[in-house]
């Protein structure tokens, strides 16, 4: 199962990301996650995206596939993938379709004054890297390790304005590409990452579910196969 996280900055995609992988244990795939582990290495590269984040532009496509290709090239070909904000554009998601079969997007949906009033308030804990808000924790405590909550030196009110004009100038037309190919979900992630939550479970769970009869569709099909090489092998085929 593939599955593709849209929406804009501090939409919640972090953190449904988080629930949806930890319940259907599938490989989360981050762009942000994985451009900030080039940054970390000290290189040229990273040295470049470092730039180009803190200013609230976007990261190059050719930057971009350098790092996605190399994890997804990684990744064994029947694994479950989470992607987690990508692609951002038309081009990038042509490539992907290039890389692996896409089931199912879900577009968390949330108005411009929400992102910008929950950006304002995000908290990351230094340790573990986890994502939550002023509006749920008391203190500079991480819920999760204990570690210090910090909020990012991008997470102003210029750079967040900046990064949603350029969400909805590159990323929105997506929506009109993923329902064409009738893959779109929409969710109302306005509300509480539980209430996102329930509602991106009603989708997943549907393609689970197709996904599972297909693997018993093609275990039949072998069985049968093996079957008729072999008269005298008994199968239940319900087990």
């Amino acid at each position: 199962m593939k599955i593709i996280l849209l929406g804009a900055p501090n939409s919640g995609k972090g953190t449904l990301a988080g629930n949806i992988k930890e319940k259907y244990n599938l490989i989360q795939v981050s762009t942000g996650d994985l451009l900030r582990a080039e940054v970390a290495t000290g290189s040229e590269l990273g040295k470049h995206i470092h730039e180009v984040q803190m200013s609230g532009g976007m990261v190059e496509f050719e930057t971009v596939m350098d790092v996605m290709n190399k994890f997804v090239a990684s990744v064994p070909e029947d694994k479950g993938l989470l992607f987690d904000g990508f692609p951002r554009d038309l081009k990038q998601a042509e490539a992907l379709n290039n890389m692996t079969k896409i089931d199912a997007v879900l577009l968390l949906d949330v108005e411009p004054d929400e992102i910008l009033r929950r950006a304002l308030g995000r908290l990351t804990c230094s340790s573990c890297k986890a994502v939550t808000n002023k509006e749920y924790v008391t203190g500079n405590v991480c819920p999760k390790c204990g570690g210090e909550l910090i909020t990012r030196a991008d997470d102003n009110e210029e750079t967040v304005r900046k990064r949603i004009k350029t969400y909805f100038d590159s990323t929105y037309p997506l929506i009109e590409y993923y329902e064409k190919l009738g893959l779109l979900h929409k969710i109302d992630a306005g509300h509480t990452p539980q209430y996102t939550m329930e509602q991106a479970v009603v989708p997943i769970t549907l393609f689970a579910s197709m996904h599972k009869f297909r693997a018993y569709r093609n275990n039949t099909v072998k069985t049968n196969a093996q079957i008729a090489n072999c008269p005298n092998l008994i199968v239940n085929a319900f087990i």
